[in-house]
């Protein structure tokens, strides 16, 4: 491997454990955060962007990059401390939509409030045109991430777990 190589595994490792240390969410696991978001703001998009009318697991799954089986256990975790109602569609019960509760919309608001409160001190910190730069390298180094398909996907399945 390249000098340049084992510099940047350093670097990605370092910058992982600054960010972890100085980005919270208000005693809320990463995962659950995540998840929370991310049924927040897909049930905000507008209805006639969507070709289903909510938010599924499969969906959450999708933007999670993590398997269903290891969503549908977040999901139900979350349903039990009352953050997420689970409702079933009218048409075609075999469609299960996702929801926040008050309780899970007052935990995600407290949660996105540390979490903005922290990336705003980073930006602080690296300044708009540094900020921007990271941007767009953190946005082309996602474009690199494979599309699962197949086998690769049921194998990912077996193994993935949300941090």
């Amino acid at each position: 491997m390249e000098e340049m190589e084992y510099e940047l595994i350093e670097a990605v490792f370092e910058a992982k454990h600054s960010l972890h240390r100085v980005i919270h969410f208000a005693n809320v696991p990463r995962g659950t955060f995540a998840a929370m978001f991310l049924i927040d703001q897909m049930n905000r998009e507008p209805q006639q962007e969507r070709v289903v009318p909510g938010v599924t697991v499969s969906m959450l799954s999708e933007r999670l990059h993590n398997s269903r089986p290891a969503v549908t256990r977040l999901i139900n975790d979350l349903e039990e401390r009352g953050y997420v109602v689970k409702l079933t569609a009218k048409q075609d019960r075999r469609f299960v939509y996702l929801m926040l509760t008050p309780d899970g919309q007052a935990v995600l608001s407290e949660a996105k409030r540390a979490f903005f409160t922290a990336v705003h001190q980073v930006t602080q910190l690296l300044g708009e045109e540094d900020s921007r730069e990271l941007l767009r390298l953190l946005r082309r180094i996602s474009a690199l991430r494979p599309q699962r398909k197949g086998s690769d996907a049921e194998a990912h399945e077996k193994t993935d777990e949300i941090r």
